[in-house]
């Protein structure tokens, strides 16, 4: 079997051919189609072989489903390495490390995949339409019941822990039937999935019970359903978005018809840890065994994502701002503990390599930095060829350093859970902080938005994104409403992201046409941009900034890194404080809101934009404490209301201190002014105490109790 016969549409040899060669003239795309509606861009096509693939063959019509491209690549290379997970070794403490990775082959996964198949089909009880894996269990119970009320879910497949997640919402959730274990249950388990009146099943006995029964495959066609997957739900409740067969092989036929903008040679090695509800990782997994690439998983933990780099060893890198951001910042963090002429040494040579990943990034060695920067790279596998960053916007310059401490270029890319993976950009363009151009048959145009001042007939064009092609969902499911907002009558679909047509035709987001407020001197401000360049202060893990129309200010959650906290107070002789207090240390909060005006003047921020009140926790948004979805985003609406009952707990004792000042002596006039003015700070410096969950219901006198109790001393003459 030729390697033709393998993939049908890639000539491996012309698909990395040229990617030592620098980029000319750089274009992503050219116009299809002029308009003549006064409110949008002209329609623009990518520039690439019309559709084609890489030896200039269509797609091939054998490729139904995704599935077919696993079986073909595993009658083509069976004992190829697919799949990989790390040994879990326990010790006689019950402590879990991990070795190294273990594989499966190609042919395995296609083996298994039909025997569970099998299992799904001929298991009494067990015929099901709609499976979900647990990953879906990491969403709120609001969202989880209205799946499970959309999709009449029958049959769940789950790691054993998520049992506690069934159990809570039991009672609600009547149409679930059966579960499907991944893992055997200890005693405690056994008896909790006992309560819960549901016949269970364990996946490793289904396989070994059908593994000599395998039925042959059903035939599907590019057009059948295939999979309903649920948006991340940042605005509210996730939205089932169904996909086609055709949607799990877009990928594979939009990368190979579009030059090799990431890099990619055949045989990589990738470290998944984005969970499948992420349509990046799910689609690149479909994507894989084209390109006879391997898949490491990591370890379950996201604070181990660096040790899993080194045993892994990846050459393929998917990952989104939170994840580099941590790989920055330990870098960093690493160097600064050296002596001052080892930092000196290393970031003369660091800064000389980001000089050259701009300039020659399709060749990027150089025999004299390499000795430094390899020791870096090292510390993530030593591997790493191309690392692509998608989900959201990541500060330009930090593109740039962390290039040049892994010399490894860093493409974006831009996709969604209802299209896909539509833009890439080449790894070799200079400009940062663009998405790049269309793939395969992907379309593009602008839209003006005139209440935020955007002109797609402007120049530069700006205006939302609109885009068009095949492999988009059919809709929601049960959603005819939304379904009829975000895909037009003529097939295009609405993003809600505020783009810029750059001169290259490739394209920059600039907002979120859905994700903006107004402050009350009418001035609209997006959020996103704003927590991306805050976030870059070395003082800050996460921050979440949010505005009314009825204020003229902006104000954030801030996360600390309690790392630089901690340092900050050994320096300024308070090592012992804990940290509640730290947090409440005004010389602290001065601290970090110079490094935010820092932040705004060099990014040239107007007024509003400016960061100059803020709350502080060492507390951070997580997916457990719903504060982010399972692909890491911000459930913004979450957070607000949370911010929404601190502000009504400020105002409220405000209210009481009015009362207690106007019913009291001067000298106590005097305590509740000062108990005001601390209220004031706590609220534009610091919420003492910050949890989610907080209560908002208190007793009147206990509150001002509390806010007095925490006031500075007292002068003796009051």
């Amino acid at each position: 079997m030729t390697s033709d016969r393998y993939l049908g549409m890639v000539d491996f040899v012309s698909f990395e051919a040229g990617l030592t060669k620098p980029l000319q003239n750089l274009q992503y795309a050219r116009v299809l189609e002029q308009s003549s509606r006064p409110d949008e861009s002209d329609v623009y096509c990518g520039i690439s072989r019309g559709g084609l693939n890489s030896n200039g063959t269509p797609f091939p019509e054998r490729f139904q489903t995704s599935f077919d491209v696993l079986r073909e690549a595993a009658e083509e290379r069976p004992d190829f390495d697919h799949l990989g997970v790390r040994e879990k070794i326990v010790n006689e403490k019950g402590e879990v490390t991990f070795g190294a990775y273990k594989w499966t082959s190609l042919s395995y996964s296609v083996t298994t995949a039909m025997i569970i198949g099998t299992a799904l089909l001929n298991e009494p009880g067990l015929i099901v339409e709609t499976v979900v894996k647990d990953k879906i269990l990491n969403r709120g119970d609001e969202a989880l019941l209205k799946i499970f009320e959309e999709t009449a879910l029958e049959t769940i497949c789950i790691d054993p822990p998520k049992l506690a997640t069934i159990q809570r919402l039991r009672d609600k959730i009547p149409s679930l039937k059966r579960v499907i274990l991944f893992e055997k249950l200890n005693a405690d388990e056994e008896r909790l999935a006992k309560s819960l009146r549901l016949k269970t099943f364990l996946m490793d006995d289904l396989v070994d019970k059908y593994r000599e029964t395998i039925m042959p495959l059903p035939k599907r066609k590019s057009t059948h359903v295939a999979t309903i997957i649920y948006t991340s739900g940042t605005s509210g409740i996730p939205k089932g978005a169904i996909h086609t067969n055709r949607s799990l092989t877009a990928l594979p036929h939009r990368i190979f018809s579009s030059s090799n903008r990431l890099r990619i040679l055949h045989g990589y090695t990738m470290l998944s840890y984005l969970p499948l509800s992420h349509v990046y990782q799910r689609f690149v997994e479909h994507y894989t065994p084209t390109n006879r690439g391997r898949i490491g998983y990591y370890s379950g933990n996201i604070r181990n994502v660096q040790d899993d780099m080194k045993a892994l060893k990846p050459d393929v890198f998917i990952g989104v701002p939170r994840v580099f951001n941590k790989m920055l910042d330990r870098i960093k963090s690493n160097i600064e503990a050296k002596p001052t002429w080892q930092k000196r040494l290393i970031n003369w040579m660091v800064g000389k390599k980001k000089e050259k990943m701009i300039k020659n990034p399709e060749k990027p060695d150089h025999f004299i930095y390499d000795v430094v920067i390899n020791k870096i790279r090292e510390e993530f596998g030593g591997k790493l060829h191309i690392m692509v960053l998608g989900s959201a916007a990541m500060c330009d310059e930090d593109i740039k350093e962390l290039q040049g401490y892994l010399s490894c270029p860093i493409s974006e890319g831009w996709g969604t859970t209802e299209v896909g993976v539509c833009f890439i950009q080449d790894f070799r363009d200079p400009v940062k902080g663009t998405i790049g151009g269309p793939i395969g048959d992907v379309l593009f145009k602008l839209k003006s938005i005139p209440s935020m001042e955007y002109n797609a007939r402007a120049n530069p064009p700006r205006g939302e994104l609109l885009v068009k092609g095949s492999g988009f969902m059919l809709g929601y499911l049960k959603r005819p409403e939304e379904t009829a907002e975000a895909l037009d009558e003529d097939g295009w679909y609405h993003t809600g992201d505020v783009v810029e047509l750059l001169p290259s035709k490739g394209l920059k987001i600039l907002d979120r046409a859905r994700n903006f407020f107004k402050l009350s001197q009418g001035e609209y401000i997006t959020p996103d941009r704003l927590e991306a360049l805050y976030g870059t202060s070395p003082y800050v893990d996460q921050v979440f900034i949010y505005g009314e129309s009825i204020r003229d200010h902006i104000v954030g959650i801030v996360v600390v890194n309690v790392d630089a906290v901690r340092a900050w107070a050994v320096k300024n002789g308070k090592p012992e404080e804990v940290m509640t207090t730290l947090l409440k240390d005004q010389a602290l909060i001065e601290e970090i809101r110079q490094s935010f005006a820092k932040i705004a003047e060099t990014q040239k921020l107007n007024g509003l934009e400016k960061l100059t009140k803020f709350m502080l926790t060492d507390q951070p948004f997580t997916v457990e404490n719903e504060m982010l979805t399972p692909t890491f985003k911000t459930v913004r609406k979450k957070l607000f209301s949370c911010v929404e009952a601190r502000r009504e707990r400020f105002e409220a004792a405000e209210a009481l201190v009015r009362e207690y000042q106007a019913a009291h002596e001067p000298v106590q006039q005097r305590a509740a002014l000062l108990a005001q003015r601390y209220l004031h700070d706590m609220l534009v410096g610091v919420a003492a105490g910050f949890g989610v969950g907080d209560k908002v219901e208190q007793r009147r006198d206990t509150l001002l109790l509390r806010v007095l109790q925490q006031l500075v001393e007292l002068p003796p003459e009051l």
